[in-house]
């Protein structure tokens, strides 16, 4: 996985912020925790700064599909819907918290 010096260098900035406090996804999550990959946890990083999807297919020298295909694959492996779902797994995951997978089938 990228360290925050290589991050730094291709213009990826590792910190994301909820309201007054701020966080580094590169650093809550690691390359294979929920599955993520180092791109899709990059991808994560930028989307939780708010940076619009065209601006990070830039950053990241990569289409736009390419960036909807990560997100739509990091959001599946972090189990939400929505960029606050992935927040709050974030969030969570970073303060420590047991994480349980839900069985929606009942």
């Amino acid at each position: 996985m990228p360290s925050d010096t290589s991050n730094r260098a291709s213009g990826l900035q590792p910190r994301c912020k909820l309201g007054k406090f701020s966080f580094s996804p590169v650093r809550v999550f690691r390359e294979g925790d929920f599955g993520l990959s180092a791109r899709e946890i990059q991808t994560l990083t930028l989307i939780l700064e708010e940076i619009p999807l065209r601006e990070i297919a830039t950053r990241m020298e990569v289409s736009m599909h390419t960036v909807d295909t990560f997100k739509r694959r990091l959001f599946e492996k972090l189990g939400v819907t929505t960029l606050a779902g992935a927040a709050a797994v974030a969030t969570a995951h970073l303060a420590g918290m047991a994480l349980v997978q839900q069985d929606n089938t009942a």
